[in-house]
């Protein structure tokens, strides 16, 4: 049977992470999901999607979204599949992520003494020398192996947990559940890591990540125990928005430092100590196609990405000394389905079962009538002082948005946007035949007090406005819809003070009803 030198190679590596030590359990430095990968791995402090339990679970919480990520390839000239699959799950202030990577191949050589030529040390048969004859091995006689073709399976359950610390940083902490099987030898192994995220000023972010604390152990079918050592990554991250061609760029570096003495590979070590870095930029282009390059440790990465509504598509490229390897990814935005923002109150079913999932400019909704009205909505901007509103029935050919922005965390009106609301109540007092769906929303800032998650909050802010209405203008409660989609539905990318205070907001949608 031939086999190549390469896979030899390999298997050597294999069998000898059962023994070895500084490259114990090595395929946990592989990486996860092909965006990342793209940017050289440098995602500590960017660790911005459902891939953030692996590079640092306190980035999970920068996730707005249900989110989950699954990756394919191929590695080591298509000797190994390599696949993982990850999902992040909000739980109102706090956030869990899980994800299972799988490393498996199939048909390795395995080999081991068969039987052997008993002619004794000189090789030659009917001589009379010393061992010929003797039924028993002895030095010198030729060994005849059987290869036998075995598999290679690795895996590990990764679950994490992020809680924010204050405003500007969030904490987090992953488990490792390691299950090996090399053709046969099996080991179990348990592992904690530890993230952080501080938002240092607007869109610049540092992270750190302390991984395999105290040590990742392993235990094997064999009796021998491994340890895996710890590893520190750090980094930073800086965004930066380039307006005039609506592109915005995402820019990081990292630095690994392990303490297991791996001096061949690295790119600087001091005694046992190893340093190599990580240098990532991702350029994304109108918000839908991104492209990406990096430096991991020596070798050069390159990616690219396309985002069409909920789903994104990545592609990694990443140059090794046993072979290039293509990484591809698919994420997928889960929206929420469940109607958490209708009030309790009964309203009337054509007003319960209104379609705003998505609104969008000239979007045709049903009315209470079974017409067609037409919303026409800008990009709102929040004011230091909104302008006056003047709401006429002549004015309202279609459907009237109107913003009122609030503080962060809170659902009280600013007084402010009393003479908005107060014009808003005089209309609907006067012209019975409209309605007003109230939609709240929020920035993606986690939620400490009062409220238990931003669904409530943006809810609360809503129901604030339809209070005031009913109130003070006597407003009928069955005209007054309220919705609450939390973070779901941004204006803005929330990755600053001033994008954040955009989607702060109650959206005041006018419907005309049957006369």
């Amino acid at each position: 049977m031939e086999v190549s030198m390469k896979k030899f190679l390999l298997l050597f590596l294999l069998i000898g992470n059962i023994f070895a030590g500084k490259y114990v359990a090595d395929y946990l430095d592989f990486g996860v999901g092909a965006r990342a990968l793209g940017m050289g791995g440098g995602f500590v402090a960017l660790a911005d999607d459902a891939t953030a339990t692996y590079w640092n679970p306190a980035g999970i919480l920068k996730v707005q979204t249900r989110q989950l990520s699954l990756m394919h390839t191929a590695l080591y000239d298509n000797w190994y599949k390599y696949d993982s699959a990850y999902y992040r799950h909000p739980l109102g202030k706090s956030a869990l992520g899980i994800g299972f990577v799988m490393l498996v191949s199939e048909g390795i050589p395995f080999t081991k003494p068969a039987s052997f030529i008993d002619w004794g040390i000189d090789h030659i048969p009917s001589t009379g020398d010393t061992g010929e004859g003797n039924g028993v091995w002895d030095p010198g006689e030729q060994v005849i192996y059987d290869v036998e073709m075995k598999n290679d399976s690795k895996n590990f359950l990764n679950i994490g947990f992020a809680y924010p610390l204050s405003d500007l940083t969030n904490i987090g902490i992953g488990s490792k559940i390691i299950y090996e099987n090399i053709g046969g030898y099996k080991a179990y192994g348990f592992g904690f890591d530890i993230g952080l995220t501080h938002l240092i000023r607007n869109d610049f972010y540092f992270g750190a990540t302390l991984q395999d604390i105290p040590g990742t152990y392993l235990h094997w079918s064999t009796g021998n125990w491994e340890n895996r050592t710890p590893t520190v990554k750090t980094g930073i991250a800086k965004g930066f928005v380039l307006h005039r061609i609506r592109t915005r760029l995402n820019t990081t570096i990292d630095i690994d430092t392990k303490f297991s003495n791996i001096r061949q590979g690295s790119t600087l070590n001091i005694g046992s100590v190893s340093f190599d870095p990580r240098i990532g930029v991702e350029a994304w282009i109108m918000r839908f196609l991104s492209i990406r390059s990096g430096l991991e440790r020596k070798n050069i990465t390159l990616g690219a990405g396309l985002k069409i509504s909920y789903f994104e598509l990545d592609y990694a490229f990443v140059g090794y000394e046993l072979g290039n390897t293509h990484r591809v990814s698919l994420s997928f935005d889960i929206p929420s389905f469940e109607r958490r923002g209708i009030t309790t109150s009964k309203l009337p079913p054509q007003v319960a079962e209104q379609k705003l999932e998505k609104v969008k400019p000239e979007e045709e909704i049903q009315t209470i009538s079974g017409e067609k009205e037409t919303i026409r909505v800008s990009q709102p901007q929040p004011p230091a002082k909104p302008e006056p509103v003047t709401v006429e029935s002549q004015n309202l050919d279609g459907v009237q948005v109107i913003p009122c922005w609030f503080s962060p965390g809170d659902a009280s009106i600013r007084p402010e946007y009393f003479d908005t609301l107060n014009a808003i109540g005089k209309f609907l007092k006067e012209n019975k035949n409209y309605y007003v769906i109230l939609i709240g929303h929020t920035d993606n800032v986690p939620i400490k007090k009062r409220y238990k998650n931003n669904y409530e909050l943006s809810l609360a802010r809503a129901e604030a406005v339809a209070q005031y209405l009913k109130n003070n203008f006597g407003i009928e409660q069955y005209r007054l819809v309220t919705k609450g989609y939390g973070q779901d539905k941004p204006i803005a990318d929330n990755l600053n003070e001033e994008n954040r205070a955009k989607n702060r907001r109650v959206e005041i949608i006018f419907v005309r009803g049957k006369q």
